[in-house]
């Protein structure tokens, strides 16, 4: 072969594989590793979640047009844990500052109890009051199809029970 004919191939091999890389890197997008989502409940429906919320990540992993709040809808199955915390929150005559009612607490304070959880009890839990769920994934959910979340932690603000008021 002569030498002008292998320099011809080198440069056709060479403008072919820049080609590629410039298709495949325009193509793929950068790579956005989110595997956490907080939000409230929307519905459950068989083994789909749906929240309204935010992703969350390390300072500035999530994209700005990711940031804002939407819904997302995920799956759990068999090997999704979950962790329930459950809040009481006080009766709001219980919240005295120096003998004058007030309606702010700190919810660190508050007494709660730790227990595993469920799917159903996610259901039965709204009926109890807010309901604020984290799911963690093990792969980026970043325009992942149906994603399984692997724990689902999930912190309930109980509600006191309504009083009745009497008039005097």
């Amino acid at each position: 072969m002569s030498r002008r004919l292998i320099v011809s191939y080198a440069f056709a091999v060479l403008l072919l594989a820049g080609a590629g890389y410039f298709y495949y890197s325009r193509t793929t997008g950068p790579d956005i590793d989110i595997r956490k989502f907080t939000g409230t409940p929307v519905s459950v429906v068989g083994d789909i979640v749906t929240l309204r919320g935010f992703f969350e990540g390390s300072p500035g992993t999530i994209p700005d047009e990711l940031s804002s709040e939407r819904e997302f809808s995920f799956k759990v199955d068999g090997s999704t844990g979950f962790e329930k915390l459950e809040s009481y929150l006080p009766d709001w005559p219980e919240v005295p500052v120096d003998g004058v009612v007030t309606s702010s607490f700190n919810i660190e304070d508050l007494p709660n109890a730790r227990t595993s959880g469920s799917l159903e009890d996610i259901t039965d839990s709204t009926q109890k009051g807010d309901v604020i769920i984290t799911a963690d994934f093990k792969n980026s959910i970043h325009n992942a199809d149906s994603p399984v979340a692997s724990f689902v932690f999930y912190h309930v603000l109980v509600q006191p029970e309504p009083r009745q008021i009497q008039n005097e």
